[in-house]
């Protein structure tokens, strides 16, 4: 998983539209829709911001894990 799916997820899992995400690491929903897009790279320091905000956790890592085998595909379309 690259950095863009595990922004959108990230996003996902805490049920933030762009605009509250933005809100919440003070960067634009331009540049978050971006980088979730792959047109823009995350920056180090921005990839710093989204994981110190969204440290992860057991129940992310489930979430993940549950994605991963298929049980969330009809929610991240």
């Amino acid at each position: 998983m690259d950095f863009s799916d595990f922004l959108r997820k990230t996003r996902f899992f805490y049920g933030l539209t762009l605009s509250q995400l933005s809100e919440r690491i003070n960067y634009s929903i331009g540049h978050i829709n971006d980088v979730e897009n792959r047109r823009k790279p995350a920056s180090d320091k921005f990839k710093a911001t989204v994981r110190r905000e969204f440290p992860r956790n057991e129940a992310f890592d489930r979430f993940l894990y549950a994605e991963k085998e298929g049980e969330h595909q009809w929610l991240m379309k």
